[in-house]
């Protein structure tokens, strides 16, 4: 499952998209930190597996935030960019939280 998931990192590239003026394509430039994962040891799978969904639900509660404060912030601007923004945000966050929180866990070990 870690080699599989080291490809996401060439989704990546779609964070070029970002030169065409639409700045919510700038997010996706997180995708690169699962390159990260390419050079750690082989570990159990069941601890890989329940990394995972730890990091993921530090995501789902990171992302619960964005949202809740990313409406706030689009009812007070009322413009699309604000949203485009917003939304980049949103995704840029959910990235990093899961990316970061997953490789904490796997450098704890089996503790």
């Amino acid at each position: 499952m870690k080699r599989r998931l080291r490809y996401l990192g060439f989704l990546g590239f779609l964070g070029l998209l970002g030169i065409t003026g639409n700045v919510a394509f700038y997010g996706l430039f997180n995708f690169f930190g699962f390159w990260g994962l390419s050079n750690r040891k082989q570990k159990n799978d069941e601890l890989l597996k329940s990394n995972t969904a730890r990091a993921g639900l530090n995501a789902f509660i990171a992302s619960l935030i964005a949202v809740s404060l990313t409406v706030a912030v689009i009812s007070f601007f009322k413009t699309l960019e604000a949203a485009a923004i917003s939304i980049a945000l949103i995704f840029t966050a959910q990235l990093l939280t899961f990316i970061i929180s997953f490789n904490y866990y796997e450098n704890r070990g089996n503790l």
